[in-house]
């Protein structure tokens, strides 16, 4: 039995030896040409070094006239406010295969204003956003960089930092906030 199981193996693989051998020297033989096309979907992505996701929370420290204690936050987008003060919050690292122009839109829950965040003053500390190079003011509670063409592979890299305004002379020490959240769409 096993000897019959071993002839019948043999001639087997000797049949699939035998036939592709006589299949590759066979004038029949055709060659096909085969095109792959592959299409890129648009990419157009913020993403933001100082924050877990597109939103972000600014958190500005007023100090008291006078006072010599350390600024209890100072990191990111951890501030303290000083009057007419340029405030590095980090990098945006924008990804792009779009070849025309965007918009970048950074949405303010304050309108473009440090809040105090216990409530003791109806005034606030404006400021404006800085987005690499371009410098924008709230317009109807958000502020608007436009731009076009693609960036690199690892992306481009903005530089996002607040020009804060005049501090009003009546504003309680304490912390301010605000926070931001970033949309970018083709136009």
């Amino acid at each position: 039995m096993k000897s019959q199981t071993k002839r019948i193996v043999l001639a087997v693989l000797m049949t699939i030896v035998c036939a592709s051998v006589f299949a590759q020297n066979s004038p029949r033989s055709t060659s096909a040409t085969i095109q792959i096309v592959a299409i890129v979907p648009s990419i157009l992505k913020l993403n933001l070094d100082f924050a877990n996701s597109s939103t972000a929370t600014l958190l500005g420290y007023l100090r008291s006239d006078g006072t010599t204690s350390p600024m209890p936050v100072s990191k990111g987008n951890q501030f303290e406010i000083k009057p007419n003060a340029t405030v590095e919050l980090g990098n945006a690292r924008l990804f792009s295969n779009v070849p025309g122009s965007y918009t970048i839109i950074a949405y303010s829950a304050n309108g473009g204003t440090l809040k105090n965040s216990y409530g003791m003053t109806a005034d606030g500390i404006p400021y404006s956003l800085i987005l690499g190079s371009m410098q924008a003011t709230p317009q109807g509670g958000a502020f608007r960089f436009t731009a076009s063409g693609k960036s690199t592979r690892d992306g481009t890299e903005l530089k996002v930092a607040l020009a804060l305004g005049s501090v009003p002379a009546n504003a309680p020490a304490g912390f301010y906030a605000d926070q931001l959240m970033f949309s970018v769409s083709a136009n």
